[in-house]
């Protein structure tokens, strides 16, 4: 027979007056477990929760965990929050993860392990978020009563800048802002950026910072 396969049967029998067949009844064989890898969630720069489907086919599942790492070697594993039982149906199960690589993808699958035995899901990846842009403020230049060039770098992390700004004002609560004449890319280097800004008051001191997000 095949296992996790449900059968149909019936008794037959036959002497000089003729047959007779009985009523239908079935039975199913066990199996190992039916996996299914979900997609990664609530990921951040260190952490993710990992999901999956597992339907224990009727045997009571005794191990579930989901194995992770940079390859599909994975090499480490962390159990599921719950096992999932010994029912017929798929039954929703996660780990949340911690310890991870900012800006790195991993990979992952589901296991789980029943009287029948041990199934594996499909691999599966996600990547971790990169860690927020490294900036440094730098020096103003070409200073002259109304403008002035503000400088500074930012290491976007090996995360896509969107915003790269300068924050200033005559106070540290700025007020004003400027973009970037261009933005730094998602490198892993410090970039130089700047703006030229116009309008200031002559003999005027002013505070400024850089501000950059990825």
């Amino acid at each position: 027979l095949t296992a996790n396969t449900t059968y149909h049967f019936r008794i037959s029998a036959t002497n000089a007056g003729g047959e007779s067949k009985g009523s239908d009844q079935t039975f199913k064989t066990p199996g190992p477990p039916t996996v299914v890898t979900g997609a990664a969630s609530s990921i951040t720069q260190t952490t993710a929760t990992l999901n999956a489907t597992v339907n224990p086919n009727g045997g009571a599942v005794s191990e579930c965990k989901f194995e992770y790492g940079t390859s599909i070697a994975y090499g480490s594993s962390a159990s599921c929050s719950s096992l999932p039982g010994s029912g017929t149906s798929p039954v929703a199960v996660s780990a949340a993860i911690t310890g991870l690589t900012a800006n790195t993808t991993y990979h992952f699958r589901i296991s789980a392990t029943n009287p029948s035995g041990t199934s594996k899901g499909s691999d599966a990846t996600f990547t971790t978020l990169p860690n927020p842009p490294t900036v440094v403020t730098g020096a103003a230049s070409s200073i002259t009563q109304t403008t002035a060039t503000l400088n500074a770098t930012v290491n976007p992390n090996g995360g896509a800048v969107s915003e790269c700004k300068f924050e200033y004002g005559t106070s540290i609560a700025y007020g004003s802002s400027a973009s970037c004449s261009s933005l730094p890319g998602s490198g892993t280097s410090p970039v130089a950026v700047s703006a030229a800004i116009t309008g200031l008051t002559a003999n005027t001191t002013y505070h400024f910072r850089i501000s950059a997000t990825n």
